[in-house]
């Protein structure tokens, strides 16, 4: 009886052994599994990592692209404001030269037909002081022509006095 049960207890143990070699040979080959595993997911998380830092520093990269553009865009809206200001400053002062020709044509035209007014009535004026300083002159000719006759009168009655006194 003592040697059915080494016996059975002998085949226990190996079953057990068994069963122990397997299950160590099983959770040994989890194990390597899971560390194969575990250097692929490694791997991956390395690969993910690098490109996560490249995806960063490309984000920083368009970001900072981004800020330029804007500056730019700001810039470049400052001085199309600048540009319009001085359009704007330009403009008014064309408009105020244009003014100023505009009343100094209106003078030009003003004065250039005030000189002609003048003119005529000078030209007028002058003639009719032409006029009178003939008739003054056609007055005094006929006021010294009287007088000369006046005088020739009296020369020859006092020459015909003489005459007669004398001869």
């Amino acid at each position: 009886f003592a040697e059915k049960g080494l016996e059975t207890l002998q085949k226990s143990a190996e079953v057990a052994l068994n069963r122990y070699e397997e299950k160590d040979h099983d959770l040994c080959s989890k194990l390597q599994k899971n560390r194969s595993e575990q250097d692929e997911l490694r791997k991956r998380l390395a690969a993910l990592q690098v490109q996560e830092a490249a995806l960063e520093d490309e984000r920083d990269e368009k970001k900072a692209t981004q800020q330029r553009a804007e500056q730019t865009e700001k810039r470049a809206r400052d001085e199309l404001q600048n540009w319009k200001r001085q359009i704007e400053e330009l403009h008014r002062c064309c408009q105020a030269a244009l003014s100023v020709m505009w009343q100094f044509k209106e003078g030009s035209f003003k004065l250039i037909n005030s000189s002609i007014v003048n003119k005529t009535n000078e030209e007028r004026h002058l003639h009719e002081l032409d006029i009178l300083a003939h008739k003054t002159l056609r007055e005094a000719l006929v006021a010294a022509s009287l007088d000369c006759k006046e005088v020739i009168k009296s020369s020859d009655a006092s020459l015909e006095l003489i005459t007669k006194l004398v001869g």
